[in-house]
């Protein structure tokens, strides 16, 4: 499988479409991974993009080394995937945690991030509540697992068949869970930039669900109204986004209807 040694990880990805097609690079959100994207990803590359997808540190088939690190971190393990792709500028697509991660690999090197596509984002910092909802959810999953009392639920939400509930509720059980809890720590101790907002200059595209919880709506137009370039925001009505909406058709049409208007 494909795989590339990063800052002392091992970050699987995958690459489908042509190679001299314009690049999207996507990443997933919270507790998901490359499959979970593949309804999104797939359609992309449908509409005539290369299509680079990878998990992020702590999920999926990506090797990490446990140790403490931040969502800063991450945009360097984007920004060295590109670099062994050989790819220059790219369009960064993410969801939830992804989200935030495409945003800040923006600021790190605005020169070679030329879109931004942006499922359920949020510039703030984590309150009180987040984390304490995050805190005893981890307390669950890093001592016990994915209870299937709780986590199977909570695939069926981020999933758009029983069928794929179940395969990655499999994959959660299939996980090391009990190794997770740095990856949670990196989400919790996110800090607040949304003041560094206008210095990203290329168009985004923003989706949010309108019913999502854990990233309220007003967190996403918050993102959408400080970017400091050209920016569409478009609700995905009556969605949860209880972690995940990739599988939702209507987030592809929206995805692939935006970069067919922007630049390449």
């Amino acid at each position: 499988m494909p795989s590339v040694e990063l800052d002392g990880q091992r970050i699987f990805y995958t690459d489908t479409g042509e190679q001299d097609l314009p690049v999207v690079l996507g990443t997933h959100a919270t507790l998901m991974d490359t499959v979970s994207l593949e309804p999104l990803t797939a359609s992309i590359a449908a509409a005539g993009y290369r299509v680079v997808a990878f998990d992020l540190r702590g999920h999926g088939q990506t090797v990490y080394d446990k140790t403490p690190y931040m969502i800063e971190d991450m945009a360097a393990d984007a920004l060295g995937l590109m670099d062994h792709l050989g790819v220059q500028s790219f369009t960064f697509l993410g969801e939830g945690q992804g989200a935030v991660l495409a945003l800040r690999t923006a600021l790190a090197a605005p020169d070679r991030v030329g879109r931004l596509v942006l499922i359920g984002p949020t510039a703030a910092a984590p309150d009180a509540a987040e984390n304490g909802a995050l805190h005893a959810a981890m307390e669950i999953w890093c001592t016990q697992g994915p209870e299937p009392a709780v986590y199977r639920l909570v695939a069926e939400f981020a999933t758009g068949t029983p069928e794929d509930a179940e395969a990655l509720f499999g994959r959660w059980q299939r996980s090391a869970w009990a190794d997770y809890r740095e990856s949670s720590n990196a989400l919790a101790n996110r800090t607040d930039f949304v003041d560094l907002l206008g210095k990203i200059e290329c168009p985004a595209l923003v989706l949010h669900g309108t019913a999502d919880f854990f990233v309220p709506r007003e967190l996403g137009e918050t993102v959408a109204r400080n970017l400091g370039g050209p920016t569409a925001f478009e609700p995905i009505e009556g969605e949860r986004q209880s972690i995940s909406i990739a599988f939702d058709p209507r987030v592809a049409q929206h995805v692939t209807t935006w970069l067919a208007g922007t630049h390449t």
